[in-house]
């Protein structure tokens, strides 16, 4: 493929599946209706349910542009020279297997900028279970603490899964020597698989039993997606992995592996991650390897250090809200797994503890299949005292919560389980929304999960 990214999209027809309300899909049609000859934007939902996004591409007009929403025509995918692929499509839509059948090559964001960067821009792709998105952060702020220090050369810009952003249009500002630095979920990572691509540096967090509603039930076929971030690397390139990651590539991976493997655990760069500003044992396991991609760059310890000490932790990710009332309120609104729900119990309570109040947990949400029974024994060491808000991952979580023995609320919705909260909350006592499931039902989304819990607090909480 041409690395001249304009030649490429000159005079081309093309369909993008999927729009949606994340910002992606938006930035990602203005960029191709600005380049392309003509550009179809189809998405099932209809435009009252996509009214944010069909407001910011009307402003755009492009007459360039045509949306089809509230359906999905066989028509849109024939007579176009390719179809750009949302994150969210399954590479099985029928759709994409039509516009295959036709012999129109399908892409996605992040692969399709990969292979018309210029030459001499450098990829850092961070996959995982967990941690993706706050190592991602990490590394950006490392380098752009290098930059600004003049230890480093180039621009640092941020992409792939991050809320709000999308890739390509960074072909626009990217040029040699800059540094692309994304975060990249295993549905991502199916475009690179479909271009034989992986990032010059690839850095694996962890792989826990995730999305298995989507995969059939089978850690095989989800990691088979993770695995494409270092499956076509070359010699030269680098994998830099956490413990737990290197021992499920052992156990799933049997292909060959052509860059360098570096397996860093926290007590590898001990002395650099006491700096570290954000609490829990898995942050010091993201900054090791955040720390292990620097020193790959040829960054100094001193800066390393500094920017460790700067990092204020990713939204959503266990993050203090700022309140001025006697206790403290922890967002962790991205948990979306009993593994997430484990972490901030195992991180909070001590923290609680410590200042001699309890750990308030408000949890709950829709079932992704995950298994729960390791949540019992977290439940029963740390007692917290436990408000739920509805769904079928709750069902199936209350009789846990009953044998282990917690103090448990039901409420109807998230707004009457911060209202709950407010009335048992007492100096020292930490809040932490941490709802271990998928926030399909009340909300839109977990972004839109994240923004309402916000408000409540800010409402509710700080008032």
């Amino acid at each position: 493929m041409t690395a001249d990214w304009q030649t490429f999209f000159k005079d081309k027809r093309a369909t993008q599946l999927g729009l949606g309300l994340l910002g992606r899909g938006v930035h990602d049609a203005q960029f191709l209706a600005a380049h392309v000859a003509h550009l179809t934007v189809t998405d099932m939902k209809t435009a009252e349910q996509l009214q944010e996004s069909v407001e910011v591409l009307a402003g755009s007009a492009h007459d360039t542009l045509t949306l089809v929403l509230g359906e999905h025509r066989m028509e849109d995918f024939e007579h176009v020279d390719f179809v750009l692929k949302g994150a969210g499509v399954p590479l099985a839509s029928p759709y994409i297997a039509h516009a295959r059948a036709q012999g129109i090559p399908v892409y996605m964001d992040e692969s399709l900028f990969a292979e018309l960067a210029p030459q001499g821009v450098t990829l850092i792709g961070i996959t995982g279970t967990r941690g993706k998105t706050t190592t991602t952060l990490l590394i950006e702020h490392v380098l752009r603490t290098a930059v600004e220090a003049g230890v480093c050369s180039g621009s640092v810009h941020l992409a792939g899964n991050i809320r709000g952003i999308a890739t390509l249009p960074l072909l626009e500002m990217v040029t040699g020597g800059d540094t692309v630095v994304a975060e990249l979920s295993s549905w991502q990572l199916q475009g690179f698989g479909e271009s034989k691509r992986s990032p010059q540096i690839a850095v694996f967090t962890n792989f826990f039993p995730d999305h298995l509603n989507y995969y059939g039930g089978s850690m095989e076929a989800y990691f088979a997606d993770k695995a494409q971030i270092f499956a076509h690397q070359t010699e030269g390139d680098v994998l830099i992995m956490s413990p737990q990651a290197h021992a499920a590539l052992q156990t799933y991976w049997k292909g060959e592996l052509r860059g360098r493997v570096i397996v860093v655990g926290p007590e590898t760069c001990a002395a650099l991650t006491e700096k570290l500003l954000v609490p829990g044992a898995h942050n010091v396991q993201n900054a090791a390897l955040a720390i292990a991609v620097a020193k790959e760059l040829g960054i100094t310890d001193e800066i390393i250090a500094h920017a460790l000490s700067t990092f204020r932790g990713a939204p959503g990710r266990l993050e203090r809200v700022p309140c001025a009332a006697p206790y403290q309120v922890y967002n962790d609104a991205t948990s979306t797994t009993p593994d997430a729900l484990r972490v901030a119990l195992e991180t909070l309570s001590p923290l609680a503890t410590a200042r001699g109040g309890r750990l308030v947990l408000i949890c709950g949400g829709t079932s992704k299949e995950l298994a729960l029974d390791s949540l019992g024994p977290i439940f029963t060491q740390y007692l917290p005292t436990v408000i739920t808000i509805p769904g079928t991952g709750t069902a199936a979580l209350m009789p846990l919560l009953l044998v282990s023995g917690v103090s448990s609320t039901e409420t109807a919705n998230l707004s009457d389980a911060v209202v709950a909260a407010k009335t048992i909350l007492t100096e020292n006592d930490i809040l932490v929304f941490s709802p271990g499931f998928a926030s399909f039902g009340e909300f839109k989304n977990e972004f839109d999960r994240n923004d309402t819990f916000l408000r409540l607090v800010e409402e509710w909480l700080c008032a």
